[in-house]
Parts: structure tokens; sequence; C-alpha cells
């Protein structure tokens, strides 16, 4: 890979960096504007092009066209958003991407009556031994970044920190040519100590912050979309009586967001539970967004099995701030979680006829999620299913690359209800705010 560069359909150089990974030489590359639900051509050319890059590096910091950012103990200690004009992290008390182990004694199964709070001391036998060490910070820990990955496309620093049940690998990757930091963790040996929680913590420099999240076919906000009323029910230890505003830490789906009016920060994730409140004590008032990295606990059931999760584990997350914008955000969260996939053409016998570029759906509003493209289950029809992610009553159009004959509404389980009367390459529908929309294309 080291001898060649990339190029794109029209011959244009594109940035590309060889990366080396358990001792595979990888070349990546930025591809930009790649049409919705489709592809882009790229090529190989033997030799090498040296791209400039807007830079400037030391293993302890780090400028470009985004951010100037500095790295401390546990992690990023500043980071100045020159497009914002603003600090957008605050780190009075935890680093930009910080790793926290603390008690947990909870059982993870919907907690019964009340959510189970992580502590900072150690946990204790009957004998009065401590099982574990307690709280432990990577800030508070001595750390030497260095730098493991430097190129055109983005610039890796790395630092490992010895818990006392676990190594911490944190690596920071800064991209150049999108605005883009991401966060890996790896938890190396952990040994399944029982009753720890492990979290990521990135701190945000916001007073009186709107928390947003996606869910399933929505962004939720906290304090705002929840049900008003305790779902109540009955539980082995009484009934459900959490006020749903209260319940933290939440489920989440691609992000996590913390937004003023002034400017907002994305935290894309591959976890499943995300925080946005100090969970130690004298906690600070302002938001800490933070992914549960894991936690070591007992079953729900009386008899049920500890889950130790001994061996390696391994995280990612990434963080963009901009102005506030719920599509910025859900594009941000979604996109980092779903990356290209690089296809190497082969050579063949059979000659193609699709161009270098193409979409094969396509909507007109970017809040329009077009969630299924798929076979009918009763026919060999293509099932096409919408969703509203806005929360905006609105008309829109979906672009297709080859021409239908008929466009049918159905409802989630495909049973057909009304036959729209189009056909061609463009689809019009009205889609409700938060609407889930189901139809079925026929094709010549």
């Amino acid at each position: 890979p080291d001898r060649y560069y990339v190029v794109n359909k029209e011959g244009v150089v594109v940035p590309s960096q060889v990366i080396n990974e358990k001792d595979k030489k990888t070349l990546q590359f930025v591809a930009k504007n790649i049409p919705s639900l489709g592809y882009s051509t790229f090529y190989l050319v033997k030799g090498r092009k040296n791209l400039k890059v807007n830079k400037k590096i030391t293993p302890n910091s780090l400028t470009n066209d985004y951010y100037k950012m500095e790295l401390g103990n546990g992690g990023i200690t500043s980071l100045f958003d020159f497009t914002l004009n603003k600090e957008v992290i605050r780190t009075t008390k935890f680093s930009g991407g910080d790793v926290l182990t603390l008690e947990y004694t909870g059982n993870g199964a919907g907690e019964f009556t009340q959510m189970t709070r992580p502590q900072m001391r150690g946990v204790f036998d009957p004998n009065g031994n401590s099982r574990n060490e307690g709280y432990d910070i990577t800030s508070s820990h001595i750390s030497q970044w260095r730098i493991t990955n430097d190129g055109n496309v983005f610039t890796e620093y790395e630092n490992k920190t010895q818990f006392k049940h676990t190594q911490i690998i944190q690596k920071i990757k800064v991209y150049h040519h999108e605005k883009k930091i991401d966060f890996l963790v790896d938890m190396i040996n952990w040994d399944g100590t029982q009753n720890r929680e492990f979290r990521f913590a990135l701190p945000i420099n916001m007073d009186n912050a709107k928390i947003k999240y996606e869910v399933p076919l929505a962004i939720a906000e906290v304090g705002k979309t929840e049900m008003k009323e305790a779902p109540k029910g009955w539980s082995w230890g009484g009934t459900y009586d959490s006020k749903p505003e209260t319940i933290h830490p939440r489920e989440v789906l691609n992000y996590i967001s913390s937004e003023t009016q002034e400017f907002a920060l994305t935290l894309a994730t591959d976890v499943a539970v995300a925080d946005w409140i100090d969970p130690t004590r004298e906690a600070v008032d302002y938001p800490v967004l933070q992914g549960l990295l894991l936690a070591s606990h007992k079953s729900c059931h009386g008899e049920g099995n500890w889950y130790h999760q001994t061996g390696n584990h391994h995280f990612k997350f990434s963080i963009k701030s901009h102005k506030p914008s719920d599509k910025a955000s859900y594009q941000f969260g979604t996109s980092s979680n779903h990356p290209f996939r690089a296809v190497l053409k082969q050579p063949a016998n059979k000659k193609g006829d699709l161009p270098s570029e193409m979409s094969f759906f396509n909507t007109s509003d970017d809040m329009v999620r077009i969630s299924t493209i798929k076979k009918s289950e009763d026919d060999d029809h293509v099932i096409m299913r919408l969703v509203e992610m806005e929360g905006i009553n609105k008309q829109t159009s979906v672009n297709l690359s080859k021409s239908f004959s008929e466009l049918i509404k159905t409802n989630l389980i495909e049973e057909e209800q009304e036959n729209m009367n189009q056909s061609g390459e463009n689809i019009r529908v009205n889609i409700g705010n938060n609407a889930i929309e189901t139809y079925k294309l026929t094709f010549k």
C-alpha cells in the first residue's frame, strides 16, 4: 500500500495514509460526497503523491483546521474549536476521554424499583476484607502519550494505564479532512472482579444544556419526551416508582448529544448505555457525556450466575462539536457507526454496465430516514420503509436508480392498503411527524 496513492473518478488525488494493524498494512483514504445508499469508485495509482495538510503536532498537542488539542493525564485537557471560536470541554474534574472504574452492586436487569447508582467505595466481604480497590480514574495516573500514526488523513496518540484489575489503552485519533475525533478504549486482561463498573467520560463546557439521544426511530430529549408518570407494575421489590425523567443512565442507539443555543457536541457511541450526569461524589453541575463500557454483576435471578466478562474488550467513541442541529447530530452519529465498505474490483470475464458512481435510493429530506429496503415477505417485489426523524409533517420524495411500475402503501406487516398511482423514478409522499411508512415497489 505504501507504493500507491488514490485518485477519485475524475482522477483527482485524494488524501491517503498507510496504517499498520496486526502486522498487516492497510491504505486508508478520504472518501467524500458518496451518493446516498450508493457507491463511488476510486483508483489505486502506483507511485507517490505528497499532499500537504495543515497541521502542527507534538507528543502532547495538535493543531489543524478544526481544533487545537492538548493532552494530559487521562486524555484531552483542552479542545479549542476554531469554527465556533470556543473551548468545548471543561476539565475542572475529568479529562476528555477519561476512563473510570467504580463499585456497582446492581443486576442490570431493570433494577426493579430504582436504578442502582455506582459508588466510589470498594466492596467488602463478610469478614471486612476489601474485594477490590474501589474508585480509580486514568487522570489520577501519569499519562505518557506517544504518536503511533501520523499522516495526511489522521494523527493518532496512545497512552497505557494500569488499573488493579485491567490495563487501559487509550487511543485518540484526530482527523484532518473532517471535523472528527475518535476515542478507542481497550481493556486488556480484565480479570472479572465482581461488582465493578467502567465508564468513558467526556466533560462538556456548557451550562443548562439540553441532552438528546437517538432511540429506535426517533430522537429523544431528557426532561421533555419521557412518559410523565412512573411506569408502575409489579416487581420483586415492589412497584416501578421512578419517574422516567429521573432515570439515568439510558439506552441509546448511535449517539448522545449536549447542546445550548451557542453550540452542541455530539458523542457517537458503539455501546448501548449512556449517561450525562457525573456519577462521582461532589458531582459537577455541567454535563459529562458517558458511555458505560461494562459491569461485572450478578444475574437478577436468586440462583443466577455472575457476569464476569473476563478477557479483552474494545470500545469506540467519536465526537464532533458544531452549531445546534438535530440533523448534524443524527448524521454524525449514524455515519460514525456505519463505516464505508471498500470493495476491491477483481478481474472478471463479464463486463458490467454500472457507472462509476450511483445512488440507488435518495431522499429529498435529510431527516426522512430510509430504514429498510428488502424483499417483500409474500412476493418478489421490493419493500421500502421511511421514518420521519425530526417531528415535522412534510412532503418528501425518493429518487430511484431504476424505474418502478407501481407503488403500494402497506402497513408494518406489509399488508397492502392503498395504491398510490405512481410510477417512474421518483416517489412523492406525505409523511407525518415521527411517522413510519411502508411501501411496496413493483418493477417491470
